[in-house]
């Protein structure tokens, strides 16, 4: 089946256009940082897991559940692969000694909150986000835990307060996760005014992450963040490297064609919007990870369709329905 390529790249005009109104909000001050806040809050706390109940509530099946299983394992391996790279890179990475962390940092750990499940949601529709959560599933666990102990490092700072595991496995969106994959795994439909509300609720996550981070790049400076070379290397192992890596053994890997293009996706989104808060609160380089982030979010426009393009020449289209 030929690929309907206008189709497809519009909604990451759309997704464009709804980051640039955000950073224009955010340039013409028309935001406070309590605003800012409050609507992480709200996206991360309530519509984002909304949204995550909703696109599982799907009919139990053997085939969905293999799926589940094949992204869970691909979830793992490219974390276990990328830590492995930088490992044995170490020594050659071409930034600053005290930023190598940083960079492992930023290519592990992407944005997907905000602009991966929009992503997904806008190409492939809702039931994309069932197979998108499923792979996100250890990202809460891995930040909290492996990527604060880089951060410390990267600040040298040994002397933070311990770590919160109400941080790792109590957060809203773990939550919605354990509690949706439940009712999917055990079949059950939740009644249709739940059903309906929620998804009412969800709905919002898209268009209101994207402003999200359109207000929080306003914030940022383009042009230091365009003047330090090593973020350059930083931008590149998180759209370039990550994605590339899911490339390279999806042609050596059995896989399906579902969790190749969303393994890709995902890996291929900007730095994650809360590493310039962990950071801060870890003693790690706050300023840099805030240029990182911006520099990401800007290019991943350029490196995104042309990914796309890659993917869509090389591996079958997925088909989530």
């Amino acid at each position: 089946m030929p690929i309907d390529w206008p189709s497809l790249f519009q909604p990451l005009i759309n997704l464009l256009a709804l980051v640039a109104l955000g950073w224009l909000v955010g340039r013409l001050g028309r935001h406070s940082e309590e605003l800012t806040r409050g609507l992480v809050y709200i996206l991360m706390r309530l519509t984002l897991p909304a949204l995550i109940v909703v696109s599982m509530q799907r009919p139990f099946s053997q085939e969905l559940l293999w799926q589940s299983a094949e992204a869970l394992v691909w979830s793992l391996g490219f974390y276990f692969v990328i830590a492995g790279i930088f490992t044995v890179l170490r020594p050659v990475l071409p930034v600053p000694k005290n930023r190598q962390d940083l960079i492992q940092f930023v290519t592990l750990f992407g944005n997907v909150g905000f602009m991966g499940f929009p992503v997904m949601e806008a190409l492939f529709g809702r039931e994309s986000l069932f197979l998108a959560s499923v792979f996100n599933l250890p990202f809460n666990f891995i930040i909290f835990t492996y990527g604060v102990i880089l951060l410390r490092r990267s600040g040298r700072n040994q002397d933070s307060e311990p770590l919160a595991w109400r941080e790792v496995f109590f957060t809203p969106i773990m939550i919605s996760l354990v509690l949706a994959f439940g009712l999917f795994v055990g079949n059950i439909r939740l009644p249709q005014p739940v059903l309906g509300f929620l998804d009412l609720l969800g709905g919002i996550t898209t268009p209101l992450s994207m402003i999200t981070v359109g207000i929080m790049l306003a914030r940022v400076s383009v042009r230091r963040s365009l003047v330090r070379p090593y973020l350059w290397w930083m931008a590149a192992g998180r759209l370039l490297v990550a994605p590339a890596l899911v490339i390279l053994f999806g042609l050596f890997l059995p896989a399906s064609s579902e969790t190749l293009w969303t393994a890709a996706l995902l890996t291929a989104m900007p730095a994650a919007a809360n590493t310039p808060i962990l950071a801060a609160e870890h003693g790690g380089p706050h300023e840099e990870a805030s240029q990182v982030v911006l520099l990401t979010s800007l290019l991943v426009f350029l490196t995104l369709p042309i990914l796309i393009l890659l993917m869509g020449a090389i591996f079958q289209m997925p088909d989530f329905r």
